[in-house]
């Protein structure tokens, strides 16, 4: 089994914005007041059309674009998938993670495509969403991590080991 360590809990000047939405109130509450506990700012919507709103208004503000996106994947008017969907389109790089309580794994290689932070299914753990909001980087940050890891030369044969001889011709 393997630990992970504790997150790192913001400081009162690090605060993070979070938008979270969910269109289960009684859920969004729980969410939010985590959140909220552990020191985030957080915005909290009903639905994926009404995050976008949110959204828009905050290019105008940057100071109000969230860090990081909450959202349910099956809502009411707009989908967390078609969130996620405009995000990308606008080339905005806002971590999401999605949550839902479907496992088909359609969902999961659709929210690979589109690119999301994390992924939690429901009932979940409010210290698992703690981590995965603490632990989000925009998209462009995870890819460009991916990239490093894909491209790294492998390391030198440790001291003490033999190259094998390759046949001479």
């Amino acid at each position: 089994m393997v630990v992970k360590p504790p997150p790192q809990i913001p400081s009162a000047e690090q605060k993070r914005l979070v938008l979270v939405a969910e269109d289960d109130e009684d859920l969004r509450a729980l969410i939010v007041a985590t959140l909220r506990a552990d020191l985030f700012v957080v915005v909290e919507v009903g639905d994926g059309a009404q995050a976008l709103e949110r959204l828009d208004a905050a290019v105008e503000s940057p100071e109000q674009m969230p860090d990081v996106i909450v959202s349910d994947v099956r809502m009411p008017v707009l989908s967390g998938f078609g969130v996620l969907a405009a995000l990308r389109r606008a080339h905005l790089s806002t971590p999401v993670i999605l949550i839902t309580a479907f496992t088909d794994p359609s969902f999961f290689m659709v929210a690979e495509r589109l690119g999301a932070a994390g992924f939690l299914k429901k009932p979940f753990d409010m210290g698992d969403l703690l981590r995965a909001v603490l632990d989000a980087r925009p998209a462009h940050e995870r890819a460009r991590a991916k990239f490093a890891l894909e491209i790294t030369p492998p390391s030198p044969q440790p001291p003490g080991l033999v190259a094998p001889k390759l046949p001479r011709k």
